[in-house]
């Protein structure tokens, strides 16, 4: 577990698992260069869907600026833990 906070730590997306660690079933894609969530993706999904989410983010990091991927937020699940408290993300 240890090892997992300190990589979440390196890539600047440790509140991630303040938001959602310890739920199973879920992926959040984080861009590279700044951390900011692309997508999530749950295993209610179809996989065409997951598929479809996948190539939505490649073309969301490589094409649009940070900050402005997700203007409106992503799809993904309202944060669980209590814990989050404030969000890195504008």
């Amino acid at each position: 577990m240890e090892r997992l906070h300190q990589l979440t730590a390196s890539h600047n997306v440790a509140y991630l698992w303040d938001w959602y660690g310890g739920h199973a079933g879920i992926a959040v894609i984080v861009a590279a260069d700044n951390g900011e969530p692309l997508t999530c993706i749950t295993s209610a999904l179809a996989t065409d869907q997951i598929a479809d989410l996948l190539q939505e983010s490649v073309i969301l990091a490589t094409r649009v600026s940070a900050g402005a991927r997700r203007p409106k937020g992503t799809n993904c699940p309202p944060r669980m833990n209590a814990r989050a408290s404030a969000d890195p993300m504008p």
